[in-house]
Parts: C-alpha cells; structure tokens; sequence
C-alpha cells in the first residue's frame, strides 16, 4: 500500500504494517529491521512539509523534531503509516 503526508510517501503490505504495530508498545524497533529489511520504503520530497504534518499529531515538539536524525525521522513516519493503514483496514471490514 501507499501512503502520502505532505513532503513523503510511504510504501508496505498491510502484512507489514500489521506486523510492525503491536498494540500498546513501542513499535520502533519493528519499523526499524522493516525498514533496513526493505519491507517499508520512506521517500521524503520536503522535510519541512513532513516536519508540518508530524506536528499536527501533536506528540513532538518542534525542538524534539528537530533534534532526530534522518533514520529517527523516516521510522516514525514508516510507524504513522503502519497504524494508518491498519485503521484504514479496521475500517474497512466494519
């Protein structure tokens, strides 16, 4: 599946984006090996219009956000996408 946020794209099977989004825990470690495994593919056109869209979640600050580096960024984004998928698959069977 893709999934666009202003400034990326996001690209996983639902498989991955159920397996990497456990509920209730912390999810970075899945993204992660997904991520280096090829699994989820992040693809950034502008880290400004990401950095916007991330802030509307409300979970991060600014000066949180701007302290991650470029991998820290791409897992929470591939983490944003996996749940984003699942709800859209959720949704979809109800």
């Amino acid at each position: 599946m893709l999934i666009e946020y202003p400034g990326c794209k996001v690209r996983m099977s639902r498989d991955t984006a159920r397996r990497v989004t456990p509920p209730g825990q912390d999810a970075s470690y899945s993204v992660a090996k997904a991520i280096d495994d090829r699994l989820i593919r992040v693809t950034v056109r502008s880290w400004r219009n990401t950095v916007r869209h991330l802030c509307e979640y409300g979970a991060w600050t600014d000066a949180e956000m701007e302290d991650w580096t470029d991998r820290e960024a791409r897992i929470v984004i591939a983490w944003l996408a996996a749940g984003d998928i699942c709800e859209e698959a959720a949704a979809a069977r109800r």
